[in-house]
Order: C-alpha cells, then structure tokens, then sequence
C-alpha cells in the first residue's frame, strides 16, 4: 500500500472495479483517531466517462483526509465547474 504526503493510503482502482466503492481509514489531521471515508472512480462531468477508463485511477484524499472532497489528488485533470 502506498501513502500520500500525508501518510494516508492512495487508493489503486483498477478500471474493472470502476463501479465500486472502497472504504478507506485515513488519519485524522486535526485530532485522535481515525476518519472512515468512501472513495470510488471519478468521471468526467462533460463527458460522462471514467477518467483513464482503459486504464486505473490513484487517488488521495488530500489534506483533509477524507476521500470525495474538493481537496482529493487525482493521477488524472479533473475538469473546474
């Protein structure tokens, strides 16, 4: 398993497992404990495709450690609204 700057894990989704969700445990960087946070793959909101769809999606949960906020680091462009 791979760690982020942070020490949390980067989440490693294989294009097969697209349509699944994984629950990660991420330290919390403001107190005791651990966070539980969900992540599965991103799509792309102009196109309604997976980023890397042939492919595999890292993704980190950033500063925050929580996995589906705006802070999250992606090997892909996510696109700005």
């Amino acid at each position: 398993e791979f760690a982020d700057d942070w020490g949390n894990p980067i989440a490693y989704i294989h294009r097969r497992d697209y349509t699944k969700r994984f629950r990660y445990l991420t330290l919390n960087p403001v107190g005791d404990g651990d966070l539980e946070s969900q992540v599965q793959a991103v799509k792309s909101e102009k196109t309604g495709d997976f980023f890397h769809k042939r492919r595999f999606q890292l993704i980190s949960a950033g500063p925050d450690a929580l996995f589906g906020t705006d802070d999250d680091i992606h090997n892909f462009e996510v696109e700005s609204e």
